[in-house]
């Protein structure tokens, strides 16, 4: 029996056409709407289930675009969060896609296993580089939408989950509070002729970076700028504020890196940190054009050795 209309409950059955599928535990929640493991009448066939809030219009109309592009991709499903099945159910959409195993990104230096998160990160941007090369941009990359698996076979696996923003590169698209998580985006957003966000090619980079930041622990309170939302600034002035704001936090993380990486201080961390470093400069770059966006250009960074002498030390 429904307890109500608007959440499930375990046990719930959700009908799409002809195929059934039996809830069980709720996984997360996010703006959009709840997520749940749900199997259908294979049992061993684990898969998720997100059941969106009723929203305005214009806010379901972002998740079919998202949907209608992400069907289109040649990516892989086994690497990003990719629907089977979708519908209305009882006055609410519903995505049916493939169930990842794993944990959410790990962002615990330095109590963590440092090793374990650069392949992490080295994992993670090889399926942003994919997004890259097929044009398009998750545009809310964070730890939470990223699930890392350490197989049997002892290989590591990231996979990109959650992408109901995602929108084709260089696309005007609005700007508001769906345009993602304050903390992992660029301090610098092209505009179009309307005054729309354009997502570069390397927005997510630029996310990926901000990880890479949080495992040195190097990420200051006030690059945070969702403190902005919910005034009274109109939307040109919250987000001249914002990006303000974050423009110089973001001056504020490179130079602290490059302390960190300077001669008085290298010599306190394994040398795995000092390619991390190089990259988490090189993605945070506020312009989108001096970020790097292959795989050989990210391995290079992330694989640095040089000795302390060779860092530069001088600020943005």
């Amino acid at each position: 029996m429904q307890k109500n209309n608007h959440r499930l409950y375990s046990g719930n059955r959700v009908s799409l056409g002809e195929n059934r599928y039996i809830v069980g535990k709720q996984l997360g929640q996010g703006t959009f709407g709840k997520v749940y493991h749900v199997h259908d009448d294979d049992i061993s066939n684990p898969l998720v289930l997100k059941w969106y809030e009723k929203a305005a219009k214009y806010k379901m109309e972002r998740v079919e675009r998202s949907l209608a592009l992400r069907r289109s991709l040649k990516l892989s499903s086994d690497d990003l969060s990719w629907p089977i099945d979708d519908g209305v159910s009882r006055g609410h959409k519903v995505v049916v896609m493939n169930h990842f195993p794993g944990t959410h990104f790990p962002i615990n230096f330095p109590r963590g296993d440092l090793s374990i998160m650069i392949e992490g990160i080295k994992q993670l941007a090889n399926n942003v580089v994919d997004m890259i090369n097929e044009g398009v941009v998750h545009r809310d990359l964070k730890p939470n939408n990223v699930l890392l698996e350490q197989t049997t076979a002892g290989e590591l696996k990231a996979r990109v989950i959650d992408l109901d923003l995602l929108v084709r590169a260089n696309e005007p698209v609005e700007q508001d509070h769906l345009s993602g998580t304050p903390l992992y985006m660029p301090p610098m957003l092209r505009r179009s002729s309307d005054d729309k966000i354009i997502a570069a090619t390397t927005h997510d980079i630029f996310a990926l970076g901000v990880i890479g930041a949080e495992i040195l622990g190097r990420v200051p309170r006030q690059f945070n700028v969702s403190n902005f939302l919910g005034s009274n600034l109109s939307d040109a002035e919250l987000v001249q504020r914002r990006y303000a704001s974050k423009l110089t936090a973001n001056q504020a993380i490179q130079n602290n890196l490059r302390m960190l990486a300077s001669c008085s201080s290298v010599e306190q961390y394994r040398s795995e940190i000092r390619g991390l470093v190089e990259f988490v400069i090189a993605a945070m770059q506020p312009n989108p054009d001096d970020r790097p966006s292959t795989m050989m250009e990210i391995n290079q960074l992330l694989d640095t050795t040089h000795s302390c002498s060779h860092v530069q030390t001088n600020v943005l």
